[in-house]
């Protein structure tokens, strides 16, 4: 179910506000082939996840199994840290809206898996992935949405890499990974000093929001589904919001801007 929600979340997105997509994988198919899976480590995987065969395998999600995710494994015999590699096909990235997203979960609190991930504009070697976008601590057990801006690579053929690094913890599980260009989320330089004023923020029932030449308003759930449009910026009811973090996109004359929104 939730890959189905986010399908749809992003066709709707997609077709509001432009961006292209470069990858877009649920595994529902299994891991494509254009994508790299590395085993740098060698381990042998417990019995316990003797299915384990390579780096990273697609299984049912552990909420919904009529979903499929992709997953590796940092549960070894002899205990031992994972280097487990799975990599994105070749993209070349747009001028500006560079982003990527995926959901990540671990399958057990009590050992949680840490991963990296990494961007190569050379190759698909370990050695080529000398970026690290982020480090990820101990991810929830719950499936947690996290989303990147890559500008720093604008109009560059990357491949990225998402990178196991565990020692000794159980499962670790992603999906929905959206490598994207063109996404007006991004703020260009010539609006980086627009001011807009949000207030108050963290909010509990009603917010404003204060600028000129302000058109529109949508506002954005974290995992990207269009939760609703304002045009009346005075008084803007969110009290029947779940609590929780939104993305504001304030369409203006000069462009695109997005406020982050707490919501108590």
């Amino acid at each position: 179910m939730k890959a189905l929600v986010l399908v749809f979340c992003v066709g709707c997105i997609n077709s509001l506000w432009g961006q292209v997509p470069l990858v877009y994988e649920t595994f529902d198919g299994g891991i494509p082939t254009d994508w790299s899976l590395i085993n740098n480590d060698g381990n042998t995987p417990h019995p316990d996840v003797s299915e384990y065969t390579d780096a990273w395998i697609v299984v049912a999600d552990p909420d919904d199994a009529l979903n499929k995710v992709v997953s590796s494994t940092s549960y070894f015999q002899p205990v031992d840290r994972a280097d487990r590699w799975l990599i994105t096909p070749n993209v070349t990235l747009g001028g500006s809206g560079n982003f990527i997203s995926w959901y990540g979960k671990s399958h057990d609190p009590s050992f949680p898996d840490s991963y990296k991930v990494l961007i190569s504009n050379s190759g698909t070697n370990s050695s080529d992935f000398m970026d690290t976008l982020i480090v990820v601590t101990n991810e929830s057990p719950d499936w947690t949405f996290h989303q990147l801006e890559i500008e720093q690579f604008a109009n560059e053929n990357v491949h990225v890499a998402f990178v196991l690094t565990t020692f000794n913890g159980f499962k670790l599980y992603l999906d929905s990974i959206d490598l994207r260009k063109e996404d007006p989320l991004f703020l260009p330089n010539n609006m980086a000093n627009y001011e807009v004023n949000l207030f108050p923020n963290p909010a509990k029932d009603h917010i404003s929001i204060h600028g000129e030449g302000i058109h529109s308003v949508n506002c954005l759930s974290a995992d990207g589904k269009h939760v609703f449009a304002v045009h009346s910026l005075n008084d803007i009811d969110v009290s029947t919001l779940p609590s929780g973090i939104y993305v504001l996109i304030i369409e203006h004359n000069q462009g695109v801007l997005r406020k982050k929104l707490i919501k108590q």
